[in-house]
């Protein structure tokens, strides 16, 4: 897709700036006046008026939008990877060693392997 030229940009904001201006102006005076018609057309006007408004502003509104998005992004990532850093040393360290992860076994101490919900020595439940 093709860029919008910054002269391009600046002439469809300027468009959208005095179409919205005349809208208002249309609306109130159709108000005041009782003028169904003005204030349609103010109404349509306006309307138009914002679509130009938004294709001129795009490119920024664009950047804003993706710059708080990465950091939001950014924060979440940090918190799940500070939040899995003691699980994902073992597991490391268990794949450089080709072996598996362990656990101990909180009643008897017998180290188990990480997939064992109970102890290999005395048969309880393994608590996380």
């Amino acid at each position: 897709m093709k860029k919008m030229s910054n002269k391009t940009r600046n002439t469809i904001r300027v468009i959208g700036i005095i179409g919205a201006i005349i809208g208002i102006i249309l609306i109130v005076s159709g108000f005041t006046n009782l003028s169904f018609a003005a204030s349609a057309l103010g109404m349509v006007l306006l309307f138009i008026s914002t679509i130009f408004l938004n294709f001129g502003f795009m490119g920024k509104t664009h950047q804003i939008a993706v710059s708080e998005t990465i950091e939001t992004n950014t924060e979440a990532t940090n918190y799940m990877l500070d939040k899995t850093k003691g699980n994902l040393k073992e597991i490391i360290g268990s794949v450089n060693n080709n072996d598996t992860p362990k656990r101990i076994c909180k009643h008897c101490g017998a180290i188990n392997d990480i997939t064992n919900n109970y102890c290999f020595d005395c048969g309880k439940k393994i608590k996380e």
